[in-house]
This record gives C-alpha cells, structure tokens and sequence, in this order.
C-alpha cells in the first residue's frame, strides 16, 4: 500500500503538475519597428508565448510559472534579432510588464 502526505495532513497529488505554480500576468508593450515573438525558457525547454505587432502593439499573456523561480524571457524579432532578458523574479503580485524598446537591447521587464 502506497501511502502520499505530509505531516501537516494536507495529501499530495503526485500526477498533479499544478502544485508550486503561480500564474503569471504579463503585458508586453512593443516600440520596436519590427513584430516581436515572446518566449519562455524553463530549464532546457523554449515556450513560445506569442507575438506582439510591432510599432505600439501591446499584448496580455498569462501562463503558470514555478514558484519561486526568475522568469527567464527571450524576445525575438521577426527580422532575425534577438535579446535575452535578464532572469526576472516574478514575486507575490505575478503581474509583470515588457517593454520592447525601438533598440531591441534596450528593452526591459518590470514589476506592474
């Protein structure tokens, strides 16, 4: 008989890929000329977010995250280039903001 707890009473579910995650908001503004493709790095694995129309296109995305862990945040653009933020943590509140700046390395993540 296999038995799944912990002491403080409260059962684990270990098919339940949901525990330790916090969901993530994150409006991406984008003052590049050019369309932007958002994506995620998780250990060795690229999550592709979306694109973000270029020239003051802005856009909502919402995705879990594990808790506790910086966002890792590549922007590509469609033209070829892209810039790596730097590991972010995303913090109690999960609400964050990009702004792809006109000079691509230039661009920033923030609290919102």
């Amino acid at each position: 008989m296999l038995v799944l707890g912990c002491s403080t009473g409260r059962a684990l579910n270990p098919f339940d890929r949901s525990q330790g995650l916090e969901t993530i908001r994150l409006r991406v503004d984008n003052l590049n000329l050019h369309d932007a493709l958002l994506v995620l790095q998780r250990d060795k694995e690229r999550i592709e977010l979306g694109t973000v129309q270029g020239q003051g296109g802005f856009r909502y995305f919402e995705f879990s995250w594990p808790e506790g862990r910086p966002v890792d945040l590549e922007i590509q653009l469609v033209v070829g280039d892209r810039f790596r933020l730097p590991p972010f943590p995303a913090g109690v509140t999960g609400q964050l903001q990009v702004v792809i700046a006109a000079d691509l390395h230039r661009s920033v993540i923030r609290r919102r």
